[in-house]
Parts: C-alpha cells; sequence; structure tokens
C-alpha cells in the first residue's frame, strides 16, 4: 500500500498548480517531494512509476490525487487506487451505522454524538408538522443526552477526512479541532489565497509540507478502519435482483470486498481523466455570453412574465415585502433600484392557484410556500412546476456565469487557462451509484444552448452516444419479463404500449419519429395526443409513481381542450393495466420492496454498489435495480472503452463523450458504440440494449442539441452578441 496526498493551486488548470506531494509506502518513512518550482518533480514521476504495481490509497481521489498523477503526465488509470472517501460513502448509502454516531459539528466548532431521529423530516411537511417533529426529535435528544453525559444531535456525519477519520475513533476530539484551525490557515489562507503568489508559497515550503504530510500516517490506520467494516458488512445478506427473481445473499457472493474497493478506485481514476482531458471551449463566445449575463437574467426573468401572463412571478422594482416594511419604518425608501426582483407573494399565488386546481397539498414555510430546488424537483409533475424548475434550473446556471461582488465568477473556477472546462463529477454521489455531477462546473448540465459554447480544436471533433430508453431495457431484462422486450425492441416504446394496452389499433404500425413527421394519417387521425398521454404515464410509473400522481402529471402536461378523456380514475386504471402488462417486472419490485421492509437486507448490484437497509423510501428501493444497473452498465462500458484506446471527456446519466482526431471519427465512433452494446449484454446477460446515433461536433460547428436551441440563442444573440447568431 501507498499512502498519499497532494498539495495544489489550481485544479482547474491541466498543471494543477502542483505545489507538494507526500507518500508512505508500507514501513518506510514518510516521503516529501517539493513540486511548484519542479526541484523533486522528476524524482517523484519516478517513485511513482516504480511504485506502479502497489495500491495507492487517498481520500477522495477524483478531485486530487488521480488528478495530480495527469497533471504529472501519468496516467491515472494505469494505477491501483482506493479511494477512502468513496468507500466510506458505499458503507454509509442508507445505512444509519454509518450515518450516525461520532460527528463534528457542521461549522466545526465542536463534536458530539448523534443518533438517528425518530420521526423524520420530510420536504412535503407543513412548517406546523416540522416544528412538531422536531421538538419531538429534541426531546428525545436531550433524554439520550443525560445518558451519555455528551452532547446528542440528529446531525448525520459530515464526508470530509476529518469527519472519516473522527468517525472511525482515529482521532480524539482534541486533534479535530486543532487540525480544522490548522487547515484553515494552511489550505485556506495561505495556498488558496496566495495561489498566484509563488514567491509566498516558495517562502512557506516548510510549513506547508508538514502540513502535506500531517495526515499520512493516519490514512493507514483509517484504512484498517473501513477495510474491516466493509468486511462485515459484505459478510450480511442482501437482495439480488437477476432474471426474474429476488435473492437473499452475502455481498461475497456477487463481488468480494477487494474487487469492490478496486471497482471505486479505478471508477474514480477514470473520471479524473475525463475530466483533465476537459470540455473545449471557444472562449471568446463564452467571454461574450459572460459579459450579457447581468441582462440576460434579466431577460430570463421577464420572458416568464411574458409566457405566463396568468402567473407572474417577477415584479420591476422592489419585492411586495419591503415595500410593506418601508411603509411601516417610512424612514426608508426602497426606490433605491428598479431591478427585476422575484417576488414571494407572486410566487405563492402561482403555487396556491396550481395547488386549487390539482388538489396537491404543498409545504408552506414563514414567507409562504416551498420554493428550493430540491422541493420544486419533488413536487414536479404538472405542467405550470415542470417549466417553473426548468426556468430556476437556466437562472441558476446563468447565475454560475456572472461575476459576483468581488469580480469573481462561479463557473471560472472550473475553466483553465488553456480553455477547457474540468467538472466535478462526484462519483457515486447518488444513492444508486451514478455520478451526481457539480452543475457549476458542467456546462451540459445547463440549459441545452451551452452546448454551443463547446469547440473542438482543428481537425479534432466531439461526439455524445447515449444508450436508447435505457431503463426500459434494463428492467426487461432484471425481471425477466417478455412484454416489456416486445415494447423495447418497437420502433417506439410508447406507442407499442398503447397498442398493447388497447388505446392503439392492432392493425396499425408502430411508427418511427422520421415516419410521424412525414405520414400525414399520423397527424390527422390524432396519434400524437395519444402518444404524449402514453409516454407521460410509462415515464411516471418506472420511478413508482402512484395513479393520482400519475393522472395530474399527464393531465397537466396536455393543452385544456385535449383533457377530456383523462377522468378521476383515469390514473388508477393505467396503472393497474400496465402491471397487468408488465406482470413479471410487478412481481419481482414488489417481491423486492417486501423483503426489504421487513428487514431481510439491503440491496446489491452486479459490480458490489449496494444500498443499506435503512432508506425509508420505498418507491427508491423499487428503482434502485433499474437505475443502478444503468451505473454499472456505465463504468463497464467506460472501462471497455478506455481499454479500446477511446478518449473519453465526459458523462452523463447514460450517455458519453468522446473525443479524437476528425481523421479517426468513423472509426472511434463505430468501437465506442460496440463497447456500450457489450457492456450492457455483459452487464444484462443478453444482447438487448440498443445505442443512438451519434452527435457529432467538429471545429467551428454550432451544437443544436435540441431544435429549440437557435431560436433561444438568436434571441440572447441579436441583442448582446450579434457576432455569433445562427444563421438558419
Amino acid at each position: 500500500m501507498v499512502y498519499i496526498d497532494f498539495e495544489f493551486c489550481k485544479p482547474s488548470d491541466k498543471d494543477m498548480g502542483l505545489i507538494c506531494c507526500s507518500l508512505k509506502h508500507d514501513k518506510c518513512p514518510v516521503e516529501n517531494y517539493w513540486l511548484l518550482d519542479g526541484t523533486d518533480t522528476e524524482d517523484l514521476k519516478e517513485r511513482l512509476c516504480y511504485l506502479e504495481n502497489e495500491t495507492f490509497v487517498a481520500y477522495n481521489v477524483e478531485m486530487a490525487e488521480a488528478r495530480c498523477f495527469y497533471a504529472l503526465g501519468l496516467d491515472p488509470r494505469s494505477f491501483k487506487w482506493r479511494d477512502l472517501m468513496l468507500e466510506w460513502k458505499w458503507l454509509r448509502n442508507g445505512d444509519d451505522r454509518y450515518t450516525y454516531g461520532d460527528v463534528i459539528a457542521s461549522d466545526g466548532s465542536s463534536v458530539s454524538w448523534s443518533m438517528k431521529p425518530s420521526v423524520k423530516i420530510v420536504k412535503r411537511m407543513t412548517d406546523e408538522e416540522k416544528a412538531e417533529a422536531e421538538a419531538k426529535n429534541n426531546e428525545e435528544c436531550a433524554i439520550e443526552s443525560k445518558f451519555r453525559r455528551c452532547k446528542v444531535t440528529n446531525q448525520q456525519a459530515g464526508l470530509g477526512l476529518l469527519d472519516c477519520e473522527y468517525f472511525f475513533g482515529v482521532i480524539g476530539v482534541g486533534d479535530v479541532l486543532a487540525d480544522k484551525e490548522t487547515k484553515h490557515e494552511i489550505r485556506d489562507v495561505l495556498i488558496v489565497e496566495n495561489r498566484d503568489n509563488k514567491e509566498v508559497l516558495q517562502a512557506n515550503k516548510g510549513k506547508i509540507m508538514d502540513y502535506c504530510a500531517s495526515d499520512i500516517h493516519l490514512l493507514k490506520e483509517l484504512e484498517d478502519c473501513i477495510t474491516c467494516a466493509m468486511n462485515k458488512v459484505a459478510a450480511e445478506d442482501h437482495l439480488f435482483v437477476m432474471d426474474g427473481e429476488v435473492y437473499t445473499l452475502p455481498i461475497t457472493k456477487v463481488k468480494s470486498v477487494p474487487e469492490i474497493q478496486g471497482m471505486i478506485g479505478s471508477w474514480a481514476a477514470r473520471l479524473a481523466t475525463y475530466a483533465m482531458r476537459g470540455i473545449p471551449l471557444d472562449m471568446d463566445k463564452y467571454v461574450a455570453v459572460k459579459g450579457a449575463v447581468p441582462q440576460l437574467l434579466v431577460d430570463t426573468q421577464l420572458d416568464w412574465n411574458r409566457k405566463h401572463p396568468d402567473n407572474p412571478v417577477y415584479r420591476v422594482g422592489a419585492p411586495s415585502m419591503l415595500l410593506e416594511k418601508a411603509v411601516k419604518r417610512k424612514n426608508k425608501s426602497p426606490y433605491v433600484d428598479r431591478v427585476v426582483t422575484k417576488d414571494q407573494s407572486l410566487v405563492s399565488n402561482m403555487i396556491a392557484r396550481y395547488c386549487e386546481t390539482t388538489g396537491i397539498k404543498w409545504r408552506k414555510t414563514k414567507t409562504g410556500y416551498a420554493t428550493d430546488s430540491d422541493y420544486l424537483k419533488e413536487m414536479d409533475d404538472g405542467a405550470l412546476i415542470h417549466e417553473y424548475r426548468k426556468h430556476n434550473d437556466s437562472l441558476t446556471s446563468l447565475k454560475a456565469m456572472a461575476a459576483k461582488e468581488d469580480g469573481s465568477v462561479k463557473m471560472d473556477a472550473s475553466v483553465g487557462s488553456d480553455g477547457k472546462q474540468r467538472p466535478y463529477f462526484c462519483p457515486f454521489g447518488t444513492k444508486t451509484g451514478r455520478n451526481a455531477t457539480k452543475a457549476s462546473t458542467f456546462l451540459f448540465l445547463g440549459p441545452k444552448w451551452m452546448r454551443l459554447l463547446v469547440n473542438p480544436a482543428e481537425g479534432r471533433y466531439v461526439c455524445d452516444l447515449d444508450a436508447h430508453s435505457q431503463e426500459v431495457a434494463i428492467a426487461a431484462a432484471l425481471y425477466n419479463d417478455e412484454n416489456k422486450r416486445e415494447v423495447y425492441r418497437s420502433a417506439d416504446v410508447y406507442m407499442k404500449y398503447a397498442q398493447m394496452a388497447g388505446a392503439y389499433p392492432a392493425d396499425k404500425p408502430i411508427l418511427t419519429e422520421e415516419e410521424r413527421n412525414t405520414l400525414p394519417w399520423w397527424k390527422e387521425e390524432g396519434w400524437g395526443k395519444v402518444r404524449k398521454i402514453y409516454k407521460g404515464g410509462v415515464l411516471g410509473l418506472q420511478f413508482g409513481m402512484a395513479g393520482e400522481s400519475l393522472r395530474r402529471r399527464v393531465l397537466l402536461s396536455l393543452p385544456e381542450d385535449e383533457r377530456e378523456q383523462i377522468d378521476a380514475d383515469w390514473g388508477n386504471r393505467f396503472v393497474d393495466e400496465y402491471h397487468r402488462l408488465f406482470n413479471s417486472e410487478y412481481e419481482c419490485t414488489n417481491d423486492l420492496k417486501l423483503r426489504y421492509s421487513i428487514g431481510e437486507g439491503g440491496v446489491v448490484l452486479a459490480d458490489g454498489w449496494r444500498i443499506g437497509p435503512d432508506d425509508p423510501n420505498l418507491l427508491s428501493i423499487g428503482n434502485f435495480p433499474v437505475q443502478g444497473t444503468g451505473a454499472v452498465i456505465l463504468r463497464h462500458a467506460c472501462k471497455l472503452m478506455d481499454e479500446a484506446g477511446i478518449k473519453l471527456y465526459a458523462t452523463l446519466h447514460d450517455a458519453v463523450s468522446i473525443t479524437g482526431k476528425l481523421s479517426n471519427l468513423e472509426h472511434d465512433v463505430e468501437v465506442a458504440r460496440e463497447c456500450f452494446r457489450q457492456a450492457a449484454e455483459d452487464v444484462l446477460g443478453e444482447d438487448l440494449m440498443l445505442i443512438g446515433n451519434p452527435e457529432v461536433v467538429k471545429n467551428g460547428d454550432n451544437w443544436i442539441h435540441d431544435d429549440s436551441v437557435p431560436d433561444t440563442w438568436n434571441r440572447m444573440a441579436n441583442s448582446y452578441f450579434p457576432q455569433y447568431v445562427i444563421k438558419k
């Protein structure tokens, strides 16, 4: 084992702004290398290559150590990795034993012991319900505090290195507070604030080297604790779905602990490699858009009012709450700036009308209805709220490109001096094992027009490939559902289901998208409306939506004059018919949820990622095998592509982004498609999943990711950067 840590100051750049490195190999003393001025760079590279067959152990490999290897000119994927942070995520995922216990306060000021609250506070609660739950939980914490003779809270353990070390007892209370102070002094102040001042960093060489080496000797002890915990968990029974059956077995029957640790570490190293390759940007266009962002934010806000005259949420000038305060205080005028502001009273009025229409119960706060992004996502089952959430997401993406008061721009922190954006992919960031990429570092998560900022170098290409209706194919294979296989193999998943359910004549052909756009009878007979209804229903049921929620989702996605056939019981009938047609999936999913609920264990995926036995959301458990298997397929596909020499630079859900020389385009796409198809076959045990057509962009191309992009972009470009207008 080699325990390693780097210090760096410019993670957005190709060279990472390397400062120093400390490593410890087995029982050898800690070795220190100063990299800022290149003094020890070659010696370190030689040492790392000598240790190539060893396993490198670090904390948060993707954001630090593997990226630093890349910055040194080494391929991180050629080394074996252990990422202790991700292994702790593996332990914590749906498992209270590794979520509650010895914790550091969120502000770092103290330590305490945490216990799981008996009443879980969820987003849909009203303020009154939340207050009642908090009172009960606080009362229980007070009782436990007297018994333990220390502060007791319901706070979950953090994910930082100090949090992990304290949780496992590697460091004590005094060490925690001292290390917090040292980290602030060295990392946050000395290194970060002087990242452009090499003289200051050089003058503090000894202090920085001591700080870098300080945690190395503790990593060995922490690694022992985590491995011991993983062995214990892996020996416990978990539920495993395969061929339409739910099996109960220890994780070790699926994958051994060293195999799981290797899978986790190698995925972190791969993502670090893709991130360091970077997304190539047209920097002139990027700068032009950034300059226009302040006005684009105003335009985007006012555009909502224009499109939704019955539900405006912005006013020009001070918000109503400020006006009310001004009336009371009289000595302070609110008319300082004539700016566009989101008015909470207008937002509350919109949501109140929406709730009145749909019968939905919405959580209230002290200032009105809850509108945080997570809650909006949770409540997103109708056209209006879906549009409002997308609108907020667009604003968030624009704000990431807006200058703050100190002149800094959030997105600039991920854009290197070479004009490439380097994302933080956050591996295993969701409970299903998919990445939870940080949006401000990844423009592919922004509005679709943001892809117009991508521009590969002359003679190179970028290309996106994704799986076709991935969840349907996975469900068909996992649950061994013949009807689902038949639906997936058709030209249109949603119309094939409608046909099987009797809503589309059996003698009518299932059309491709191109045929739907060209054959006149499709539009003349109104089958597009049927497709829209069944698409909404199928997508909702894939995530376990209940009948009434499904009815609202479909109802609100249709124009008012097309809602007549969606009666009060439509959702329940749709659910019953869906379960009748896909009976194997329905029975297997129900069996999984039942056995999970009675405590037969967590759930494990084919490559060893797991969710523990304590997740309270049975809908998540029912959805875990399909979404989790999608993540398994993606990880395996990336491995096959790496081995085949394909250069990936990003992944997103069920899609991969590759790059290369334009002369190799045809070959690369063919190989990447085959690797993706082979990965799905290896994981699912059958050749079923289809890979979509490649989306290729060359130097100078406009990346039109959606038909709506040109109009959206040109509305902005005509006003603020006319040199980039897309000519039709």
